[in-house]
């Protein structure tokens, strides 16, 4: 009876400990899978922060354009498509800077491009509202919508400079984010690799010894006796 329960004692301490193991492996696959979607998450946010920036930049130099063509019109009909694709070249600009400011700040933008972001703001706000003024002119007073184009040009300069140190800002805290997400996962995967090998070992030793615990080896005898002599 204390032998059954010896046994018994040694294959439930082994199970628990096969048990364990594989949970051990099933948080840490789970964890993987977890911090995989998460780097996931933060690099696609990232990208479309990035493809919002280059939209942003085309419409920069479109509001320009689009002063130019507008003031620079001869016919109602030209003058109408350059004030539709100014008006659209702004709003682009104006909704990609704001989309990107709430998209960086969801994925943990640090107080420099915060910065940039804030020290940018004014600068497109007098852009806006320069090529406004001239989009106005152009619609309701012609004869003045020329006067304003250099106050245009002035307000794209100055934007174009502090645009330009946003990009260059987002260009490093995507690449500061690509290195992390790679280390990340390179340390997911070793992680995993160490504790499928720690499996691959302890699986079939646990399973072992609760063989042996079931069914031990025979005890070997003390006792040594002499062979037969040879002709009897």
């Amino acid at each position: 009876m204390k032998l059954a329960g010896s046994i018994s004692a040694k294959v439930v301490v082994l199970t628990v400990i096969a048990v364990l193991v594989a949970v051990a492996i099933g948080v840490a696959g789970w964890s993987a899978i977890g911090g995989l979607q998460s780097r996931v998450n933060r690099m696609s946010v990232v990208q479309r922060a990035l493809h919002n920036q280059a939209e942003a930049d085309g419409a920069n130099y479109g509001i320009r354009y689009g002063v130019l063509a507008a003031v620079t019109a001869t016919t109602a009909e030209e003058r109408k498509t350059a004030l539709d694709d100014l008006a659209e070249q702004r709003e682009i600009l104006a909704t990609s800077i704001g989309d990107n400011r709430k998209l960086m700040e969801d994925v943990g933008a640090g107080e420099e491009l915060r910065h940039e972001f804030a020290n940018l703001g004014p600068a497109m706000e007098d852009y806006l509202a320069t090529s406004g003024a001239v989009a106005d002119a152009v619609d309701h007073r012609s004869g003045t919508a020329a006067g304003k184009v250099a106050a245009v040009d002035a307000a794209h300069e100055e934007f174009d400079v502090r645009f330009d140190e946003l990009t260059a800002g987002m260009n490093k805290f995507a690449d500061i984010a690509r290195r992390q997400a790679e280390r990340e996962g390179a340390q997911g995967r070793q992680r995993m690799l160490v504790l499928v090998v720690v499996a691959f070992v302890m699986v079939p030793a646990v399973g072992l010894l609760i063989r042996r615990a079931i069914n031990p080896p025979p005890a070997r005898s003390g006792r040594w006796s002499m062979p037969p002599p040879k002709g009897t």
